[in-house]
């Protein structure tokens, strides 16, 4: 699907798959921007396995992935991290003007989506952006060379539930992320690996991150070492976080605390 003007692919009910083989880009123009893949509702999923032939949602002029409403969508990919990432991968987001894969849901208004094996590389945002509320696992997924974030967590608004980190999941104790979420300078960094910003007034926050890979490569399912973090989202620090008056957000990398 090449050129459509309007999304690539748009789905509002019902239930898609989407196999190997599938090509989506240049959809919309810079006047009338579309997404790749466009989810209002219903449930997606993307399977794509080792060996089979990549499905790419690239060079798109808003989103490659954009999941909204009550939509859900499961991603079940394989990217290429031997001997290191290089946005290549069974599933890929690449070259789009806005981001990867951005999940932009009320919270309470959807199931819990699921994103494993996914590459984000190279996206003129961020690579996943995700907000306050929702329910997302993300697993065994690269998140590099992104223009800004590899993964943006933000607030949805500025109530309790908007701000809620509960229910994202990027790695726990019992299943570690193994997400790359960040690079050394030169190795296709991201500007920030994960950046955290979140609404005022809500006390404290946690986003598990347990079990992912950072920057040196420094493997949090192992490592002891330190991860750089910083009060913003640039320098290519593995982990921002922007503070706000009234707001604590710890992020769990576990050993690599």
């Amino acid at each position: 699907m090449q050129n459509t003007g309007g999304h690539g692919i748009a789905v509002s009910n019902g239930t898609l798959a989407i196999g190997q083989g599938v090509t989506v880009t240049g959809a919309g123009s810079a006047l009338k921007r579309r997404d790749g893949l466009n989810i209002a509702g219903g449930l997606v999923n993307i399977t794509v396995t080792a060996g089979q032939a990549p499905s790419t949602f690239n060079n798109n002029t808003q989103n490659g992935i954009y999941v909204t409403g009550a939509g859900v969508i499961n991603i079940t990919g394989f990217p290429v991290i031997v001997p290191a990432p290089n946005g290549q991968g069974t599933v890929v987001a690449s070259g789009n003007a806005f981001g990867g894969l951005n999940i932009f849901e009320a919270p309470g208004a959807s199931g819990l989506s699921t994103v494993n094996g996914f590459v984000a590389w190279q996206n003129a945002q961020n690579g996943l952006r995700l907000y306050g509320g929702e329910k997302v696992k993300v697993r065994n997924s690269v998140f590099l060379a992104n223009v800004l974030n590899g993964v943006f967590v933000t607030s949805f608004d500025a109530t309790a539930a908007g701000n809620d980190l509960s229910q994202l999941d990027l790695g726990t104790a019992a299943d570690g992320g193994r997400n790359v979420l960040q690079s050394a300078v030169g190795s296709m960094p991201d500007l920030a690996g994960v950046c955290v910003q979140m609404a005022s007034g809500r006390g404290t926050l946690t986003l598990s991150a347990r079990g992912n890979v950072f920057a040196g490569p420094i493997d949090c399912t192992s490592s002891t070492s330190p991860i750089v973090r910083s009060t913003v989202c640039n320098g290519f620090a593995d982990l921002g976080v922007v503070p706000a008056s009234g707001t604590t957000v710890n992020v769990d990398v576990a050993t690599c605390q």
